[in-house]
């Protein structure tokens, strides 16, 4: 019913992976590959940004009627990276998202997981899992190799029970995003 992209934009997003890509212009592309990949179906769709956005201006697209449009043009509104990195932070602005949402929900979290702020990001997500119970599910997608950030990503992921953790390397592979988006929605 709906959905919330998270997409970190925080200064450890300006590295390049092993593949010489910048992390955020991969996560970019990663979300406009799983919108363009997404059925035509009714539901409520959201973006929120972290890193250089401020925590109540964040949110730069819904909670809304979802439209490719919608979407991909909020994707394309995240230009440059800065800041620190509050994945747990986000994660309880998210909670604060969903709020007037009701029936089954996806958050989908792209980042490196290099959380640089106080914010346990797992307990956060554990918090949200209690919160909204059966009917949210929290999907990660690594993005760089960094074994901290794995075990955080990993960990969100298993807070939420009933999504998973990925990686960007994972989804680059043919058919794997249209398995991705099978799965997630």
């Amino acid at each position: 019913d709906n959905f919330l992209v998270l997409l970190d934009a925080s200064s450890t997003m300006s590295e390049n992976t092993k593949s010489d890509i910048q992390k955020l212009a991969l996560a970019k592309d990663l979300v406009k590959c799983m919108n363009e990949t997404i059925p035509d179906i009714a539901m409520n769709g959201g973006m929120r940004a972290f890193g250089p956005y401020h925590q109540d201006k964040g949110l730069i697209y819904g909670i809304t009627g979802y439209t490719k449009d919608g979407l991909g043009n909020s994707v394309l509104s995240v230009v440059s990276t800065g800041g620190t990195t509050p994945i747990g932070d986000t994660i309880q602005w998210a909670r604060k998202d969903l709020q007037m949402t009701t029936g089954k929900t996806a958050v989908i979290l792209f980042s490196d997981g290099m959380n640089s702020m106080t914010g346990d990001p797992i307990a956060e997500a554990a918090g949200m899992k209690e919160q909204y119970g059966k009917d949210i599910c929290i999907y990660t997608v690594l993005l760089g190799a960094d074994p901290a950030g794995k075990s955080n990503m990993d960990g969100i992921a298993k807070a939420g029970e009933c999504g998973f953790a990925t990686d960007a390397n994972a989804l680059l592979a043919d058919n794997a995003m249209t398995n991705f988006v099978t799965s997630v929605f």
